[in-house]
């Protein structure tokens, strides 16, 4: 029996879901996964103008033909190899919530795994940063991204919502309180990857939480003085 190809991209989003969920995927998905893996490295190595399916079939160790079949354009490629870059982190991030046995322990284990990501998979956060410059003027990208973003101030949102109800937060504002935070997580995260950064890593990763859980922590109230 002869099997059916599988369309452009076919079940990639699928298999974001899947990975979130640790399923193991299809032969078909696997093909995908080792050409989107390699294409990462590709891009992260010359960008997408000077990526080329020889370039990522000789990393992966497939055809070109085969590249194609699956992924015929390439900006269709990147569009996918960032939504993979995002379900990755997203697999990362859910793991690293279900650690915490409190709301204020699952957002410090939520922002200490930014920095664990960008440790562990430093050509996944080149392609991401590739990604925010092409999102600063194209419209298809600053979509995407915006998409891609709401996901994870969504998943900020939920965790300020869920500590103020218990009394471990206090938030006026669950949606600006976590864009708050998901800024200072990205600012922390560029400077990182862009800079040659002096500071203790440690240190800088603990002040960020610090600074993080102090926009939302319930404040002691002054008493008033009596006269």
């Amino acid at each position: 029996m002869v099997a059916v190809p599988a369309k452009p991209g076919q079940n990639l989003d699928y298999l974001i879901s899947q990975q979130i969920l640790s399923l193991p995927p299809s032969k078909a998905q696997q093909r995908q996964i080792q050409i989107v893996e390699a294409a990462i490295k590709v891009f992260a190595a010359v960008g997408i103008e000077k990526a080329t399916y020889d370039k990522i079939a000789k990393i992966c160790r497939v055809t070109r033909p085969l590249i194609q079949h699956y992924f015929p354009d390439k900006e269709q490629l990147f569009e996918l190899v960032v939504k993979y870059i995002r379900g990755h982190f997203q697999a990362i991030a859910i793991r690293a919530i279900e650690r915490g046995t409190s709301e204020t322990e699952q957002l410090k284990s939520y922002i200490s795994s930014t920095f664990r990501w960008l440790d562990d998979f430093p050509e996944h956060v080149q392609v991401w940063m590739l990604f925010y410059f092409l999102s600063s003027h194209h419209a298809k990208y600053r979509k995407i991204n915006t998409e891609l973003v709401g996901m994870g101030h969504g998943r900020i949102a939920a965790l300020i919502e869920r500590g103020t109800e218990s009394g471990q937060f206090e938030s006026k504002d669950y949606q600006i309180d976590a864009k708050l935070i998901q800024t200072a997580i990205t600012g922390a995260l560029v400077s990182l990857t862009t800079e040659d950064f002096s500071i203790d890593r440690k240190v800088f990763e603990k002040q960020v939480v610090e600074e993080c859980l102090r926009i939302i922590q319930p404040r002691p109230t002054k008493k008033k003085r009596r006269v």
